[in-house]
């Protein structure tokens, strides 16, 4: 007997006219056919093909590990994200609060003490704000819209809810304890010396004895003081520059436009109005340091005034 038989057969995986595409395979199984052929009948037997498929997925750009362990800057940022490698392999971690990661130091800081600078955005075109997540002697001036970094004089706070430089005792973004102070009236005690009176008569002396009782009173004495406050005139900036303070030659005004805040010269210098900048005395007619007055004056630094106030 003869015809023809057309037989399939099994062939490599990466041959299969079939094969679908696949994007990672991680192993394949193949396992042969066997083909028994009699003079009379002709049988085939088939072994199941086992294909197992595996699909990664890589998101973003990949970060290579300088080190097995350790910490890293995302590259050109200035941001509070950084990596932390374990192992060789790269996990996105993030600072606590508004703190940013220096590329330089490598740990976690306040934006003001990084090595980096992240672009700080005006609220206002103009105005005084802190610098975002600090406690400190920095704060932003914006003047039409543009930042720039100032610093409050000596050891002054700019205090992010009252938007002022005050001393470090009366920032509001510093914890203080202050001891409570009682005071305990010391009475007064007056005592009255018995007086004893003799009269005499002419004919027959009859000795008089008067006493009196002696008196203790207590007073407790209490002081009030009236504060005397002294209403001027506001003060109006000209424009955008630095001006005398009335009645001070160590404070100034800074103004932004038709705001300003009230600055003071370093101990030692007093306030140039013809150059305004703080020299010392003797470039100045008419001023001269006075050590009690400036630390007096001290408590106006940081006063702020104009429209957007």
């Amino acid at each position: 007997m003869s015809g023809c038989i057309l037989l399939k057969k099994c062939v490599p995986y990466a041959e299969a006219s079939c094969r679908s595409a696949v994007t990672t395979t991680a192993a394949t199984t193949t396992t042969s056919s066997t083909l028994t052929t009699t003079r009379s009948t002709l049988t085939t037997t088939r072994s199941p093909l086992t294909t197992t498929t595996t699909t990664g997925t890589t998101v973003g750009p990949t970060f290579n590990c300088p080190t097995a362990e350790g910490f890293y800057a995302i590259p050109n940022t200035c941001d509070a994200d950084y990596y932390v490698c374990v192992s060789g392999s790269p996990y996105v971690s993030t600072c606590p609060g508004d703190s940013v990661f220096d590329p330089i130091t490598l740990v976690c800081t306040s934006p003001d003490k990084a090595s980096c600078q992240k672009p700080f955005v005006c609220p206002t075109p103009d105005g005084f704000f802190p610098v975002p997540g600090t406690c400190g002697n920095s704060y932003y001036s914006c003047v039409d819209g543009e930042a720039y970094l100032q610093k409050c004089p000596g050891t002054a706070i700019f205090d992010p809810n009252t938007n002022n430089c005050v001393s470090a005792e009366n920032a509001s973004c510093k914890t203080t304890t202050t001891a409570a102070t009682t005071t305990t009236p010391t009475p007064t005690t007056t005592t009255t010396t018995p007086t004893t009176t003799t009269t005499t008569p002419t004919t027959t002396t009859t000795p008089t004895t008067t006493t009196t009782t002696p008196t203790t009173t207590t007073t407790p004495t209490t002081t009030t003081t009236t504060p005397t406050t002294t209403t001027k005139a506001p003060f109006v900036c000209p424009g955008t520059g630095h001006y005398p303070y009335p009645g001070s030659c160590t404070l100034y005004y800074v103004c932004s436009g038709s705001n300003y805040i009230v600055a003071s010269c370093p101990a030692g210098q007093v306030f140039n109005p013809s150059t305004e900048f703080c020299e010392d005395p003797i470039n100045v007619p008419g001023c001269y340091f006075d050590p009690m007055q400036f630390f007096r004056d001290l408590k106006f630094v940081g006063m702020t005034g104009g429209p957007s106030f």
